[in-house]
């Protein structure tokens, strides 16, 4: 069931190459983004570095030239703390990526110092790319709307 919502307060900015616009959505020194990737839309951060959007699909860590980063008023949102498959009854999760099954919704999840994706439908908690790998938390927390 689709729960997540687009905001106001937030937009979706194309980019490339690891370039961020200045107004982008962060958690540390990490700008989230979204990138096209085997039919879906998958969560996961800007690295400089790399040049390219850093997502976890398929069990690795993988880098994709173009995405779009998260901009605009991140004061208009909160980190709402999760565990387990994501439920959201009590809180309303920005709207940002699907699998390649659009009905399967994944939102965006931070773990530690990680950006990764959420959903109701992955049974281990939130995933994430780290060291050339794709990572799972039990715990994690998920960025939603203020209210």
């Amino acid at each position: 069931m689709a729960v997540a919502q687009e905001h106001w307060a937030a937009k979706w900015v194309h980019s490339r190459e690891g370039h961020v616009p200045q107004d982008a959505f962060r958690y540390h020194d990490k700008a989230i983004a979204r990138a096209h990737f085997k039919g879906g839309l998958h969560i996961g951060y800007v690295s400089h570095e790399r040049h390219g959007c850093v997502i976890g699909w398929g069990g690795e860590e993988h880098c994709l030239p173009e995405y779009e980063v998260l901009s605009g008023d991140q004061n208009q949102f909160r980190w709402v703390k999760c565990s387990g498959k994501v439920r959201p009854q009590f809180f309303i999760p920005l709207k940002a990526g699907h699998e390649a099954d659009h009905n399967l919704e994944l939102y965006i999840a931070k773990i530690h110092h990680h950006i990764g994706k959420a959903g109701q439908h992955l049974e281990g908690g939130a995933s994430y790319a780290h060291n050339g790998r794709e990572e799972t938390a039990y715990e994690y927390e998920v960025l939603a709307f203020l209210g």
